[in-house]
């Protein structure tokens, strides 16, 4: 019996328009089917997502369809991992898509080098199959380093040695930023990180917008549950520090509290949330990370008035600047 080397998962909800071309393209890789698993949970989409998928158990032996009630990508994700028997991981997402025969070439790069994390390449699609760009790469090709100081990624073009992950599963609860905690976890215990410029990845740059996370309380409590898994983790798995591991948790805990003032305060400007958030700087003793925050958003460190007064004058000029840029334009036509 062969051995499984790959387990791709694939989290599914409302996604019937991109999905047959996502499976074909992760089933269709020429690979001998007992080498590798496909493990598709649908989380409760409403759509034919379910319908589609069973469309292909009949033929694909190596199929593993999941079906559970809604409950969010991280459950989904994480019920794939705990059903995972491969060597590798691969996620997948289901409105994306991955190259013909990309992935053999990728399993032997990780094989030979003896991989915990590969980064793959990824380029950019519109909703009409129009390449946009290459994203930028995530470090050196060929060059491998450990994960403390290897560049991070946290698009799903990655490919993760199973052991490494253990039991390092998605935090539920976080709804905006569940794969920048995830992968920066895993990565601060890898030994040897690389990446390939092979081509991989189709990534779907769907017309949805940033502005959806302005003033979301779910994606502002996220924050600090990113957070406080970070605390958490390094407390565990780094209770003799290094400095490459401070500086490595350090980093991340000034990402998320960056993230929790653009996402919950900066256009919504509350109160109540200014509050909150100089509370959970002082429980979990976050002064120096704020003070760094506050290197980038003036005054954060300052009461809520100073704080809110000088915001709201940025963004009177910010919206004054975009009415007379919108002016000019329409002057020079």
């Amino acid at each position: 019996m062969s051995k499984v080397l790959l387990s791709i998962i694939i989290p599914v909800y409302k996604v019937e328009e991109y999905l047959a071309k996502c499976l074909d393209s992760v089933l269709e890789q020429g690979m001998d089917l007992a080498t590798y698993e496909v493990i598709v949970i649908n989380d409760g989409s409403p759509d034919n997502s379910k319908e589609i998928i069973e469309s292909y158990l009949p033929n694909h032996p190596n199929l593993i369809f999941i079906d559970q009630e809604n409950q969010g990508v991280s459950v989904a994700r994480n019920k794939g991992l705990d059903r995972a028997t491969g060597e590798f991981i691969l996620f997948v997402d289901p409105d994306d898509a991955v190259f013909e025969h990309s992935i053999p070439p990728l399993l032997q790069i990780a094989q030979e080098q003896q991989l915990d994390i590969l980064y793959l390449s990824l380029d950019l699609y519109d909703e009409a199959g129009n390449f946009l760009s290459h994203y930028e790469n995530c470090g050196e090709e060929g060059v491998v380093s450990s994960g403390l100081i290897h560049p991070r990624r946290t698009f799903p073009a990655t490919l993760y040695r199973r052991d490494l992950i253990g039991s390092i599963r998605f935090v539920k609860g976080i709804t905006r930023g569940q794969d920048t905690v995830f992968n920066a976890m895993v990565q601060s215990l890898a030994q040897r990180c690389s990446y390939s410029n092979l081509k991989y990845y189709k990534y779907l740059q769907r017309e949805t917008s940033s502005r959806s996370l302005v003033g979301n309380e779910n994606a502002f409590k996220g924050c600090m549950l990113a957070i406080e898994a970070f605390i958490e983790f390094e407390q565990k798995h780094f209770s003799i520090a290094s400095p490459a591991s401070i500086s490595y948790f350090f980093n991340l805990k000034v990402l998320f509290l960056q993230r929790q003032v653009e996402w919950g305060l900066l256009d919504t400007l509350d109160k109540n949330r200014y509050y909150r958030i100089k509370q959970f700087i002082c429980d979990h003793q976050l002064e120096k990370v704020a003070k760094e925050v506050a290197k980038i958003y003036p005054y954060f460190g300052a009461s809520y008035s100073v704080f809110a007064s000088y915001h709201t004058v940025l963004q009177f000029k910010h919206h004054l600047f975009r009415k007379l840029s919108t002016w000019k334009q329409k002057a020079l036509r």
